[in-house]
């Protein structure tokens, strides 16, 4: 079959300033590179100039005519438009284009309809594409809503289908809802589990195609999908990771960010997102390469501001170095010092990275020495499963444990607490 091809559309007002042009070239530069993820043909993208956002029709009839020309003599079979346009803008562009009108937020939610495989991300995206349709269901009826007579309760058949259709819709996304407060509850017993072995949590996030899944794949030896393509990740993935002889801490991938995240689409991906509420640390993964890295950065940081995670312990992971010049990748290394900088590509800087996560761990944890009698010897394994362990000395009184502990594990453990030998200290 065919695939689609696209005109890609975005409106910068005179007003504004250069710096906002800019956004507005990259941010149209970003639809080109979504649109091609969704598998469409991109045949033009266009920045058109205007005084203001036609109300009717978006861009007026004047620029409407010259897309039409080029839509008809290229045979496209979508234009898609870099902003969120009205049910009537929409209803309008396709009487005039002949085809079908696209707006950022239905390209992304298609994107992540295809990309959804697992029973939990169709419900995401099917609760997320339901929000987004919500709303839009009063404007789209508005001229089959006017009263039929003058009783009260004689409504138009307009008004009769359109609060039939926005209670199926409300239904709908009320069992949906319900399906993914079941995920969140199943995700909290694992993290209870997790909890119990006493192991850390980290959680790669990052604006989508930064190489979360790359940077996963290497750290975990895993085979996670890693594709030349936005939000190949939608569900969660996590993984045991050792830091050291029997110290080990459980990662997660989990989905890509963008620039505008609709407030609804980060609702319904809550289910996915917890793992980022949960995580002791984050890794904030960034791809250096790109030009309008920091606005990506920032693109972040509201998401997870939206999440109220903005204050939990981060690392800053610059990532795709073998890309930059050394003067490049000296700029960034003055203005984010302390920042991990990385290629998951060859391999360079992940042992630094590593030791980091390993010092974070380390922080939280303080070294003790403990000795548990023969009664308790048995118990030594699972009391301190996910320590850091530096002696385990077997006697035939009982064993000896130095070892790294977090204060849940001390805890535990306290009652049998001895003084540290001096080679440790």
């Amino acid at each position: 079959m065919k695939p689609d091809s696209a005109v890609l559309l975005s409106v910068f007002l005179k007003d504004q300033s250069k710096g906002l042009r800019k956004v507005c070239e990259e941010s149209l530069e970003e639809l080109v590179f979504l649109t091609r993820s969704a598998g469409v043909v991109v045949l033009r993208s266009l920045l058109v100039s205007r005084e203001e956002i036609d109300g009717a029709t978006y861009i007026g009839s004047g620029k409407s005519e010259e897309i039409l020309a080029f839509v008809k003599e290229h045979k496209a079979t979508l234009l898609i438009v870099d902003d969120h346009l009205t049910p009537a803008q929409i209803r309008n562009m396709n009487e005039i284009f002949g085809i079908t009108i696209l707006d950022r937020i239905e390209l992304i939610l298609n994107i992540f309809a295809q990309r959804a495989h697992t029973a939990e991300a169709q419900v995401q995206v099917e609760l997320a594409q339901l929000k987004y349709l919500l709303p839009r269901l009063t404007r789209m009826w508005t001229h089959l809503s006017r009263q039929v007579g003058g009783g009260v309760w004689m409504k138009g058949p307009g008004e009769t289908q359109l609060e039939i259709d926005r209670r199926r819709v409300r239904e709908r996304i009320h069992r949906l809802t319900q399906k993914l407060e079941e995920v969140r509850q199943t995700r909290q017993l694992q993290r209870k589990g997790r909890s119990k072995k006493d192991l850390l949590s980290f959680s790669l996030v990052g604006y989508t195609h930064a190489g979360k899944s790359s940077l996963f794949n290497r750290l975990t030896d895993s085979n996670a999908d890693v594709l030349h393509k936005l939000f190949s990740t939608l569900d969660p993935l996590s993984r045991k990771l050792d830091l050291s002889p029997g110290l080990s801490v459980i990662l997660t991938d989990t989905v890509g960010f963008i620039r505008n995240l609709p407030h609804f689409l980060v609702e319904s991906f809550k289910a996915t997102l917890e793992e980022v509420l949960e995580a002791d640390c984050l890794l904030h993964i960034v791809d250096g390469s790109t030009l309008d890295f920091e606005a990506k950065m920032e693109a972040v940081r509201v998401v997870l501001k939206e999440l109220k995670v903005e204050d939990k312990p981060f690392i800053i992971v610059i990532n795709k170095i073998d890309l930059l010049s050394d003067m490049d990748l000296h700029r960034l290394e003055l203005a984010f010092q302390g920042a991990m900088f990385i290629s998951t590509k060859t391999g360079e800087g992940i042992e630094t990275l590593l030791k980091e996560m390993l010092t974070f761990v380390r922080g939280r944890t303080q070294r003790k020495a403990f000795f548990l009698p023969v009664q308790k010897m048995g118990l030594a394994k699972k009391w301190f499963a996910g320590s850091e362990m530096f002696q385990e000395e077997y006697g035939e009184n009982g064993v000896t444990v130095v070892a790294n502990v977090n204060p849940e594990v001390f805890n535990r453990v306290k009652d049998y607490e001895i003084e540290l030998p001096p080679s440790f200290v």
